[in-house]
């Protein structure tokens, strides 16, 4: 055992870890080469005695034979684990504390480690989530990269409500997708993007497919509509409709995540926003041709009818349900009167509760409501929720209450806020700007790209003014969709 334990702490060597990027780079392929020749020698005492040789490594500091050992005993019996409650330990303590550039020198096993975790239910769901949540920011602390892991982890996550755990991931939308393309010479680099390490070549990753990407939006977008979090549920429903496809093809997920989008633009705006990026004409047709009973529903809020609205889905009640949106499209009546309250907001600057009662419809019921006192806990609540900008006023003397409509020059800033917002602002051109080259880089390995570039450059050659056609709208009808993997994000909207 000895001689198998000193084997597992050869990297980093006594003296410390290596003083440059080639050297560390080098004696670590040398070590994880040797890894598995020593574990298979080893194996026996491995899985016999792994709790007490992982007590002799340092998960932080020999990350790369913690990882390969604890992966070697999941691999052989990962059903007898559940009695080993050190070994567990150990499992979260690789998690959460390794080292993050070894760790991209055994990818393969440690994601092996993290998807064990998420899958098998030796953990309880909040401690999977939060060891795997906090993992993957260790790994990639932007979150601007998705992994196979990622769709894993949503899925637990929805199917069990930890999301107070999950929130550092699924509140950052993934940006890129791995490239398959990219073998940094120096893994090591701690100057590498997330981008350029998390890949199938180091196994941080396994290779994605177009439902995979879909579907952990959709999670995301179902985990923030049970959290009634209106916009970054449009925002992740936005990402499922507007994802790259062909000219013929839209996905169900997609036609699924149009319904619930129409459902939540009218929750949160009042209206149908307008689809999200440049759609071909085929996919609008077929979100608008299969989602009409939801389309329908803008109608009514435009034109205030809301007995119109109650009927419309009573009529349409079995699709929604089939759908399983009607709670939402019950969400959507709720809304219709808080809107008809907030634009009264464009034609009075005060207007009196009883007013607000014979000016605005329940969706609920069909009808106004009953009260004075219903419209004003109604209103009441709405301020509270921010949803309507205004407050209330009591005259006194026996008179009724009213509500006035903030203006806009109320809200104005202050010079403290502004110079905040100034700063905000900056801080998130530097994410976009570093985002801009990243994205310029794998476009340029993206062999697609190129070759479309250099058809470009020709065409541009014969045809100077650009009357042949447009090149932003070809490109995106050019690139297959599974080559939107290749190292580009897709369209934010």
């Amino acid at each position: 055992m000895d001689d198998c334990i000193s084997g597992l702490k050869a990297f980093p060597p006594d003296s410390g870890f290596p003083k440059t990027d080639r050297l560390y780079h080098d004696s670590l392929v040398a070590h994880v080469s040797s890894l598995d020749g020593l574990i298979r020698k080893h194996r026996s005492i491995i899985l016999a005695k792994a709790e007490h040789i992982l007590s002799n490594l340092q998960a932080d500091l020999h990350t790369a034979s913690y990882v390969s050992v604890i992966d070697a005993v999941l691999r052989t019996e990962p059903k007898t684990l559940l009695p080993h409650h050190t070994f567990l330990n150990q499992i979260i303590e690789c998690l959460v504390l390794f080292d993050q550039r070894q760790v991209r020198y055994v990818g393969t096993s440690f994601r092996s480690i993290m998807e064990y975790v998420l899958l098998n239910k030796v953990y309880s769901p909040a401690v999977s989530v939060d060891a795997v949540a906090t993992a993957l920011l260790r790994l990639d602390p932007s979150g601007s990269v998705f992994t196979s892991t990622h769709s894993v982890f949503a899925n637990l996550v929805y199917s069990t409500g930890c999301i107070d755990e999950a929130r550092p991931i699924l509140e950052k939308p993934a940006i890129f997708y791995p490239d398959p393309t990219s073998q940094p010479k120096l893994l090591c680099d701690e100057l590498l993007a997330p981008v350029a390490y998390i890949t199938k070549y180091t196994g941080l990753t396994a290779d994605l497919t177009t439902s995979s990407v879909l579907e952990y939006d959709m999670m995301r977008a179902l985990i923030f509509i049970q959290e009634r979090r209106w916009a970054p549920a449009l925002d992740a429903l936005e990402r499922c409709i507007n994802f790259p496809t062909d000219e013929v093809a839209v996905s169900s997920i997609m036609v699924q995540a149009f319904y619930k989008w129409v459902l939540v633009s009218l929750i949160l705006h009042g209206r149908i926003i307008g689809l999200p990026g440049s759609p071909s004409a085929a996919t609008t047709l077929a979100y608008e041709t299969s989602g009409e009973p939801y389309v329908r529903l803008d109608t009514y809020f435009a034109e205030e009818d809301a007995s119109g609205l109650l009927e419309h889905k009573r009529q349409h009640k079995s699709t929604f349900a089939a759908d399983r949106n009607l709670g939402l499209v019950d969400e959507v009546l709720v809304s219709f009167q808080k809107w008809q309250i907030v634009r009264l907001g464009d034609l009075y600057s005060k207007i009196s509760i009883s007013e607000i009662r014979q000016l605005s419809q329940s969706a609920v019921t069909g009808k106004s409501l009953e009260t004075d006192g219903e419209v004003l806990q109604l209103v009441r609540a709405m301020i509270e929720a921010k949803v309507l900008d205004g407050r209330l006023q009591s005259p006194g003397d026996g008179q009724p209450e009213y509500l006035e409509f903030l203006q806009a020059s109320e809200g104005a800033l202050t010079e403290a806020e502004f110079a905040r917002q100034v700063a905000a602002a900056t801080a998130d051109l530097d994410v976009v700007s570093a985002v801009f080259k990243t994205t310029n880089a794998g476009l340029a390995r993206n062999q697609e790209y190129v070759k479309y570039m250099r058809q470009e450059k020709r065409r541009r050659e014969k045809d100077p003014e650009g009357r042949m056609h447009d090149l932003g709208v070809d490109f995106e009808n050019q690139i297959e969709d599974e080559d939107l993997m290749l190292g580009v994000g897709p369209s934010e909207g």
